[in-house]
C-alpha cells in the first residue's frame, strides 16, 4: 500500500485507524509517504499499536521538512512501557517551528502529571495549535492526572503569575477536548 502511495502527492487524507501492530516496514513506507506528500492534510493511525519507532519515525518525518499536516490522530496507542518516548515524540511535533498542526488528538493514551509537563512546555511557543484532545484518565475524579496534570495547561493558556506571564500565554490553544470533564462535575 505505501509503496504505491508514496507516488501520489495529491493525498489530502490517510486514515489507517484500526491497523494494529503496523510492521516495521510499513512504517517506514509511511514515513517516505508523508515525506513526499506535500498535500497531506490529516494522518490518523488512532488504535495502530505503534511502538515508540514508529511513532519517532513518524514524528521524523513531519519534522524533516515544512509539513501542511493540520490534524494529527493518535487516539488509543496502546503505549504501554515505552509511553513517555511516545510522548516525547509529539513533543517534538508539537515544538517543531514548520509544523503547522492545527489539532492533535491523543486520547485514551495514559498520560501522567510529567508527561502533561512536557506537552505543555512544548506549547509555550505554538502559535498554530488549536485543539489539543487529552480526553484521557478521567474516568475517576481522583487520578492524578485531573488534579495535577491540568495545573500544566492552565498556565499554559493563562498565566497569573504577573501581567507579562500573562500577556505570554498561549492565547491560541482553545481547547484540550476533555468531554468527559463535564460529566464528572455532575
Amino acid at each position: 500500500l505505501c509503496e504505491g502511495l508514496k507516488y501520489n502527492t495529491c493525498l489530502e487524507v490517510i486514515q489507517l485507524r484500526h491497523s494494529h501492530r503496523l510492521e516495521v516496514a510499513s512504517v517506514n513506507g509511511l514515513e517516505q509517504v508523508i515525506q513526499n506528500n506535500p498535500s497531506l492534510r490529516k494522518l490518523d493511525l488512532s488504535d495502530c499499536s505503534l511502538d515508540a519507532d514508529g511513532v519517532e519515525a513518524i514524528a521524523d518525518a513531519l519534522c524533516s521538512h515544512e509539513c501542511a499536516l493540520q490534524e494529527l490522530h493518535l487516539v488509543k496507542m496502546d503505549i504501554g512501557k515505552r509511553g513517555d518516548e511516545i510522548l516525547a515524540s509529539i513533543v517534538k511535533i508539537l515544538k517543531n517551528p514548520l509544523s503547522h498542526l492545527r489539532v492533535v488528538c491523543i486520547d485514551k493514551n495514559p498520560i501522567d502529571c510529567n508527561s502533561a509537563f512536557a506537552l505543555a512546555g512544548s506549547l509555550r511557543n505554538n502559535t498554530d495549535l488549536e485543539t489539543l484532545c487529552l480526553d484521557i484518565n478521567l474516568n475517576h475524579p481522583s487520578d492524578p492526572f485531573v488534579e495535577s496534570g491540568l495545573i500544566h495547561f492552565l498556565h499554559l493558556v493563562c498565566d497569573p503569575s504577573s501581567i507579562e506571564a500573562t500577556f505570554d500565554s498561549n492565547h491560541t490553544l482553545s481547547s484540550l477536548g476533555f468531554a468527559n470533564l463535564r460529566n464528572m462535575e455532575s
